[in-house]
């Protein structure tokens, strides 16, 4: 193979190669538990939270946001609160996890 030929095929190969996976590649999600905020795997308060999601830049995309089974709803509306103040306005309100995963009763 000449030189010619091995560098088409060499710019052939970085041109085709897939892209790899950046952090701002995944959805933002916030999740709340027993008085906890976790955003993107960091444990934050509220107002370390809103200058986290203001930092990302990403005010035009959807945000998901998650609450445990015993989250308090003053805390709730307080954290959505604070993503609204960040910028978001799209935000996807998830069900909490393992909701609906519960056995049927046996009948009586």
């Amino acid at each position: 193979m000449g030189l010619r030929a091995f560098a088409c095929a060499v710019l052939f190969a970085v041109l085709t190669a897939p892209a790899p996976a950046r952090a701002d590649d995944q959805p933002l999600t916030v999740f709340i538990q027993d008085g906890d905020v976790v955003f993107q795997g960091m444990e934050l308060d509220i107002d370390q939270l809103t200058e986290k999601l203001k930092a990302t830049g990403r005010q035009t995309e959807r945000i998901y946001f998650r609450m445990g089974p015993n989250a308090k709803t003053a805390f709730t509306k307080r954290v959505v609160a604070a993503i609204e103040a960040a910028g978001f306005t799209d935000i996807a309100v998830m069900p909490p996890l393992g909701l609906g995963k519960k056995e049927p009763e046996a009948p009586l």
